[in-house]
Formats: structure tokens, sequence, C-alpha cells
């Protein structure tokens, strides 16, 4: 039987992705716009809108997690779902690779190509790779919150918690349990679960104060963050990492409230359902390690960092990758589905995977 879609969460899709386009637009790494501002206005601004934006990749591991423990789907159906996504990796990586070669110097480094075909073991998207590996280990995870009861569910979540944010803090996260301020497995498996055991437990409750949380607790992240940096006992304190229990409590009631939200304009939900199953081709077009380097040396929006010219600039950059992005990926899906290309590679490639798999399974049986 079909499942009704939940629009409220394909709407969270689409708004997920651009978060993560913010969050890369102000981050050290890319943007660099958040540790450039200075003006007091736009810096209140900026590190406002970043406490609001950054739960977005706790929020999806949620999402993945509450959507794979309701669909139950098997083993070989996960991997084709991959394989499927792994599809699509390849060409931004390869096509990303070859565009800016081209663009660069007219020539194409072989060398490069043959590294982009390999995406997920070069780390070219770490969330990627992370990704892969806790929805490999999915069904198991599944089973395992099958068998436990409520308070052993709750009892398993609070301690992964302890070990995995609030000591960390503690210890300003500096441990050495590989939890790497929520850029890891073991983070991920933690989200997972959670999207799980909501999906089992809290699948109806309803609340008005679920947004409210959300931005009361992104206010205390600025809040916190401007006091630590000025108390010296408090340097190195903060709440801003992925595995902070901050940003979890707020992927949580982000997650709950859209996932309780309807809309009942039968155009808009289609354009937001549409939206929504190509809005990841946003991360993994402007997270590709050609282009991203690309965009923001080239946009290097730091240098409107304390300028009000910042503001139109966001808004022309964030939307801009963010069409690009889709148009891209609108245009990827009619490629590989001439004569049934994609289709017929996929099958193939799960079928041999899911025959491996069951050559080791056997003997264990």
């Amino acid at each position: 039987m079909k499942k009704e879609r939940n629009i409220g969460l394909d709407l969270l899709r689409i708004l997920l992705a651009i978060a993560v386009i913010i969050v890369h637009f102000n981050a050290e790494e890319t943007g660099r716009v958040a540790s450039s501002v200075h003006w007091l206005p736009m810096k209140f601004l900026v590190y406002g809108m970043n406490s609001v934006v950054t739960p977005a990749v706790n929020i999806y591991v949620i999402m993945s997690g509450y959507f794979a423990y309701l669909y139950m789907k098997s083993y070989k159906q996960v991997v084709s779902s991959l394989v499927k996504l792994w599809f699509c990796l390849v060409f931004f990586s390869v096509g990303g690779a070859v565009f800016v070669s081209f663009l660069s110097t007219g020539s194409v480094s072989f060398l490069i190509v043959v590294k982009r075909l390999f995406p997920l073991i070069t780390g070219e998207w770490w969330y990627m790779s992370v990704y892969f590996a806790t929805l490999l280990i999915s069904p198991f995870m599944n089973k395992a919150v099958n068998s436990f009861g409520k308070s052993d569910s709750f009892l398993f979540l609070g301690a992964m918690l302890l070990v995995c944010s609030i000591l960390p803090f503690f210890t300003k996260f500096n441990e050495p349990l590989g939890v790497n301020l929520g850029y890891s497995f073991i983070w991920f498996i933690l989200l997972y679960y959670t999207g799980a055991v909501i999906c089992k437990y809290f699948n109806y409750i309803q609340s008005k104060w679920y947004l409210l949380s959300y931005f009361g607790l992104a206010l205390i992240n600025v809040m916190v963050g401007y006091i630590a940096s000025k108390i010296e006992i408090l340097a190195g304190y903060g709440l801003s990492t992925y595995n902070s229990i901050i940003l979890y409590l707020q992927a949580i009631f982000c997650f709950l409230w859209f996932k309780n939200l309807t809309i009942k304009n039968f155009r808009l939900n289609k354009i937001i359902t549409y939206l929504s199953g190509l809005s990841l081709a946003s991360y993994i077009f402007h997270c590709q390690t050609d282009i991203g380097s690309m965009i923001w040396r080239e946009l290097s929006p730091s240098q409107y960092a304390d300028n009000i010219k910042l503001i139109p600039v966001f808004i022309i950059t964030v939307l801009g990758i963010y069409i690009v992005s889709i148009l891209i990926e609108i245009f990827r899906r009619k490629l590989v589905s001439i004569g049934g290309f994609e289709k017929i590679i996929i099958n193939q490639i799960t079928n041999s995977i899911h025959n491996v798999w069951k050559s080791f399974y056997r003997p264990f049986k």
C-alpha cells in the first residue's frame, strides 16, 4: 500500500537544501562571511542566521531515519536507492571536474576525471560518505528499534546523547570517541535512531510550540557563543557544533513542526512535491570539489561582509545556486532516462551487489 506524501516534510527538504547553501555562504572554508563580519548589526544578522540554519544536516539525517523506519525497505531496496544516488554523485563529480578544468585550462586532466569517479572513497562529499555508511546498516537498526521497548529505546538514546553530545561539550569537544563534532558515522547513527524512534512513538503528537522552541534554542545558541567569547574561563565552549545538544533539540523540534504541517492549495502542493525531489542536487552541485571552489573564489561574498550590499548578494547567491542546481538535475534526469539507461545500470549493479551479499550471508543462515 502506497503511503500518502507528507507535504510538510517535502517543504522541509526544500528549505534544508537552501539552509545548507546559507551555511556554506557563511562558513570559514567557503564563503567566509561569518569570520569577516565586524559591523555589529550585520554581525548579529549573520550569526543569528547561522544559529537558525546550522541544524539542517541533523534534520536531514533524522528525516532519513524516520522514512527508512516508516517504509521498512529490504536490504536490496536500500542498495538500489544508494546505487541511484551514487549514479547522481558520479555525474556531478565528473561533470564538475570536466567543466572547471576546461574553463580554466582549456583541457581536461585524465587523472582528475578518474579520481572523480570515486567520490565516496575520496571523501568529495563528507556527508554522502557517512550517509551511505549509515543507510547500509539501516535495515539492522530498524530491527533494533523494533526489538526495543519504549523504555529501552529512550535509555539507549539518552546514553548515546551522553557519550556523543553532553560529555564532549564539557571537554570542549576534544574527545577520543570519533564523534568529530558531528561529522561522523556514530553521530549519524544517533540521528538516524532518533528519526526511527520518532516514527515509532511520536507519529501523531502535535504542538504549536515546536517552532517557537526551535527559534528559542537558536537565540540561546547565539547568546552562549557571545558570552563565551567575552569570558576567558569559558573560552572554547560553544553550542554550534553538529553534535551539540542545542542543535540536536533544534533538529527534533523543526522536524516535528514540519511533519505536522498541512498545505491545502493543490497547485502549491504539486510545486513543493516536484522541487522536493530535486533539492538534494543543490548540495551535491555546490559542494562538488571543483565547482564549490570556483563558486566561492569567484563570488567572494566575504568582501561585502560589513556592507549593506551583503543582503542582495546573499539573496542572489543562495537562490542562484539553488536554481542552477535544480536546472542541472532536471537535465541530468532527462539525459540518463533516455532508453531507460539509468534504470538498466542501477538494476544490474544492485543485482550484482545483492548476489554477492547473499553468497556471504548464506553460510550464517
